[in-house]
């Protein structure tokens, strides 16, 4: 479906002032509002940002988390994410995969796509990783990609501390159960940015210290040596910055 660009209002980046009492014309109330559709590849993602943007109230920027289309017999990975938001590009349309709607995208809205290392960066087709193939097929600025390195759940774990070893899921999942407190922690689970809330600042701050040192070390952060590191904290910062 083609934009419509007579609906699309770019009054600057400010809402309009008014004196106490006076009324202004509809259309100088109006101002640019964007979306950022974040294509999640799992459902832990999905449902944590999910709760995340009941907590945002902005008339500025929407969020739309987004569970993956996908064959019944292939799982999402960071390749057929990207493909999907170029099919965004020529149709003009999202399906939020949330409330079964479909929504209009315009040139101002931005896409993020949310990944972990399993499985992104094993080396098939031709020597080159999804992750190669997905970087070669983005031809967009408004398209930017934010790695957890095992998986999502090293961001999960920042929320009670900065993790101090490499490890994978299960292990992520065994730590995550001994600083929570929790009785059960499970992929997928619902609930848990509700249990979590509280403690984003100091998730952000152990994610920020994970990355620094990484960089400080020189260690790439899309590879393997980077283990564990999130770009999670990084994405909650980019939405906030847009926030009023």
């Amino acid at each position: 479906m083609p934009r419509i660009e007579e609906k699309i209002f770019s009054i600057g980046e400010e809402k309009p002032e008014r004196e106490l009492g006076e009324v202004l014309p509809s259309e100088e109330t109006l101002f640019e509002a964007k979306k950022i559709f974040l294509f999640c590849e799992g459902k832990t993602e999905y449902y944590y940002f999910l709760d995340y943007k009941k907590d945002i109230r902005s008339s500025r920027v929407e969020i739309i988390p987004r569970y993956p289309d996908q064959e019944k017999r292939e799982g999402p990975d960071v390749k057929k994410l990207t493909e999907q938001v170029h099919n965004s590009f020529e149709e003009f349309v999202v399906t939020d995969s949330g409330f079964k709607r479909s929504i209009e995208v315009f040139e101002i809205d931005e896409f993020c796509v949310i990944f972990d290392f399993d499985r992104n960066f094993d080396v098939i087709n031709g020597g080159k990783t999804n992750y190669d193939r997905a970087l070669e097929m983005k031809r967009s600025k408004r398209i930017e990609f934010f790695l957890s390195n095992y998986s999502f759940e090293v961001w999960i774990l920042c929320h009670f501390k900065k993790p101090d070893r490499r490890m994978k899921t299960t292990g992520l999942k065994k730590e995550i159960l001994r600083c929570s407190g929790w009785s059960r922690y499970k992929k997928g689970q619902k609930d848990v940015y509700r249990e979590l809330k509280e403690r984003i600042e100091v998730a952000k701050k152990n994610a920020a210290k994970l990355f620094e040192e990484k960089e400080n070390k020189g260690i790439p952060i899309y590879s393997d040596d980077s283990n564990p590191v999130t770009q999670i904290g990084k994405l909650i910062e980019k939405i906030e910055d847009q926030i009023i």
